[in-house]
């Protein structure tokens, strides 16, 4: 999950490639220092500057809860998980109120969530997609709790009410597809990859005349486990029991990908009128109790000879569309 986010510029990689755990260890410090005579930034064996002190927003950022987090990947998994923990049990064992007091927060170290807390923004940018879905990701397999990524990730949400893809444009609500949502892992054609899909249905308007459409994302979680060595079948191994939903970064589009797409259909006969040509999915959170994310449009192919309200633009889009999907599997 953490690649696909440096891949897509959303965070940066691992500061330590070997065994070894304390970050002193792995860093070379530099002459820049603060006011106190304390250094503040250092390199890695890579030559890669690192900030010793990092404000809470640039580890967010980075896709960290700690910097020590940022050494390995199961330093990452150990941190951003004592982060929210260690908050949720200081906070319910005094009080919310004496957590704040420095004593008792000095032993919280949820940085990252500091930066998700105090963000101006309700809804999700790039510059905490990691950490919140990292976040996301620890509750959805009961690492933590609800209120634990509550707590932690404040008032931050993914736009759009109820279940169904959600199109923004400008920041405001243009169209729904919210009609016989569905969802889940299989495949798409045989001896194809193992996909994660996610349909509804709902309505596109043209110039001439308004019909019924499903909108589907697809999204491979195969592969990185195909058989290189079976160029007539490489996908043909893979069982689906094998494989979790989608979580992290996806880049979509016929430009980047023969299987991550997002589709408008025709129902009356499976025509594709809408092909997004370019963009990235977000997938925050996924669980058998909810799926929830964002797509970023960069560009589209239109198919249906007119205007598409759902999806305001040619191709490229004029301006970056967003489209947000939620689905509570459970609830159907």
């Amino acid at each position: 999950m953490h690649e696909a986010f440096v891949e897509a510029g959303m965070a940066r990689e691992y500061y330590g490639k070997t065994g070894g755990a304390d970050l002193k260890d792995i860093v070379k410090i530099t002459g820049e220092e603060d006011p106190d005579g304390n250094p503040i930034s250092a390199k890695d064996q890579f030559g890669r500057e690192i900030m010793l002190k990092p404000a809470p927003i640039e580890l967010a950022a980075a896709g960290f809860m700690t910097q020590y987090g940022g050494t390995l990947l199961s330093e990452d998994i150990a941190e951003t998980g004592a982060g929210i923990l260690t908050r949720m049990f200081v906070e319910n064992l005094v009080g919310e109120e004496l957590g704040r007091d420095s004593y008792y927060h000095a032993a919280i170290e949820d940085h990252a969530c500091e930066a998700l807390r105090g963000s101006d923004e309700t809804s999700i940018s790039s510059q905490v997609a990691a950490i919140y879905t990292k976040a996301g990701y620890l509750q959805s397999v009961g690492f933590i709790t609800p209120e634990g990524f509550k707590r932690c990730v404040g008032t931050l949400t993914i736009q759009g009410s109820g279940e169904g893809f959600h199109s923004f444009k400008d920041g405001d609500l243009s169209r729904s597809y919210a009609g016989d949502m569905g969802g889940g892992l299989g495949r798409n054609e045989e001896n194809g990859p193992i996909m994660f899909n996610l349909n509804a249905d709902g309505t596109v308007d043209t110039t001439s005349e308004s019909y019924p459409v499903t909108m589907t994302l697809s999204l491979n979680v195969s592969k990185h486990h195909i058989d290189l060595s079976n160029g007539s079948n490489p996908y043909g191994h893979v069982n689906v029991d094998d494989y979790s939903f989608a979580r992290g970064v996806y880049f979509i589009g016929f430009r980047h990908s023969k299987y991550n797409r997002l589709t408008i259909r025709r129902k009356s006969d499976g025509a594709v009128i809408m092909d997004v040509g370019q963009g990235v999915a977000l997938v925050s959170r996924a669980s058998m109790e909810l799926m929830e994310g964002s797509v970023f449009v960069q560009r589209i192919w239109n198919f249906s000879g007119g205007a598409l309200s759902a999806i305001a633009g040619d191709e490229p889009v004029k301006k970056p569309t967003k489209i947000t999907f939620r689905y509570k599997p459970g609830s159907n």
